[in-house]
């Protein structure tokens, strides 16, 4: 085979690429090499933790391939990213304290994928269930920080107890098949 000449034979590696469209493809090492060296740098000359800004750049990357690039299935990295880095940023940046607000975000964020799921015309079921799950783990941990809201430390584990005796006993009311 010739220089320069592709074998038609030989198929390109789909992941070893990001398209943003079907002309230009970006390395994905590469963005990663840049990604983690900006946020290693700015970890050093900042509060923020390499961690949030890792998260951050992620959830950007994601978002701009969801909403510039027009893939559909962007959106789920990008908001699940975003809902892991702002907690961590703004604990870094003392905004927030104590426990519960990355769950709070995550339920933010499934909530937002059920929503815009909606727009599509179907809704993933899975999300809403993540949201529900998340909110009461989270709301349950921030319950302490707020005076006017009582302490509910103990409320979650009863609630996913009764949730999943229901489900064990109406499974046992339609039949044996498996809901999974």
């Amino acid at each position: 085979m010739s220089e320069g000449h592709e074998d038609p034979g030989i198929t390109r590696v789909e992941w070893s690429g990001w398209s943003w469209s079907p002309r230009r493809r970006v390395p994905w090492l590469g963005v990663l090499l840049v990604v983690f060296g900006l946020a290693m740098l700015v970890d050093q000359l900042t509060p923020l933790s390499a961690s949030a800004l890792i998260l951050g750049a992620l959830a950007i990357a994601f978002g701009a391939s969801w909403l510039i690039g027009g893939s559909r299935w962007a959106m789920v990295p990008a908001l699940v990213l975003a809902a892991l880095a702002i907690p961590d940023a703004l604990t870094d940046l003392k905004v927030i304290t104590g426990d519960g607000w990355g769950s709070v975000a995550l339920a933010i964020a499934f909530l937002a994928i059920w929503l815009v799921g909606g727009r599509r015309g179907r809704r993933p079921g899975w999300s809403l269930w993540l949201a529900v799950i998340f909110g009461i783990i989270g709301s349950t941990q921030v319950s302490d920080q707020f005076d006017w809201l009582p302490d509910l430390d103990a409320f979650w584990p009863v609630v996913f107890i009764v949730v999943g005796v229901a489900l064990i006993l109406g499974q046992g009311r339609r039949g044996s098949s498996a809901p999974w």
